[in-house]
């Protein structure tokens, strides 16, 4: 799935999120209309992959660092990148647990010749990267909907009590996640 879109249903005036390859779109039974975002009166920031790595899966630079090194080596143990690149073994394991959980690394078991095992880190394919990458995002964009209905219906509530501080409400709820 290479391009992606924002449809609106006629029916229900629900949105959805789907490919624009897809034949068939529709909800209710109805068809779905294509927004874009000059059809919004609202302005979306552009992504940039920094930002969509740190803040959809978080990883920072050191995570990937590690990651193009671990790439680099063909494999590599969590001592065999700390000595590398001169970062504390703790750290190094953090940041390779996290990339493993996001699923770009895998974790693998080597037996020893004189006993005993070692982990082996290596990168995944780079297909199955994309994704688990594409479909945590569609995730992570679920979520994000979901928080902008709770933030609205608090909105609603503060609005519709007349003793509420409207700002307060939606304020504190912004500061406290």
């Amino acid at each position: 799935m290479d391009n992606v879109a924002v449809y609106r249903c006629e029916a229900c005036e629900g949105h959805v999120l789907a490919s624009e390859e897809a034949p068939e779109k529709d909800c209710c039974g109805e068809g779905l209309k294509k927004v874009t975002e000059d059809s919004i009166d609202t302005k979306v920031n552009e992504p940039d992959a920094d930002g969509v790595l740190h803040d959809i899966f978080g990883l920072g630079e050191t995570s990937l660092n590690i990651c193009f090194c671990v790439i680099d080596n063909e494999g590599a143990t969590v001592s065999e990148v700390a000595d590398e690149m001169g970062i504390d073994r703790s750290a190094v394991s953090r940041h390779m647990k996290t990339l493993v959980e996001t699923g770009i690394l895998r974790r693998e078991e080597r037996n020893l010749k004189q006993g005993g095992v070692v982990h082996i880190y290596a990168h995944e394919d780079p297909e199955l990267v994309k994704e688990r990458l594409t479909v945590g995002a569609f995730f992570w964009t679920a979520k994000v909907v979901e928080l902008v209905n709770e933030l609205n219906d608090e909105k609603m509530e503060a609005m519709m009590d007349e003793d509420a501080d409207v700002a307060k409400v939606l304020g504190g709820k912004i500061w406290m996640e």
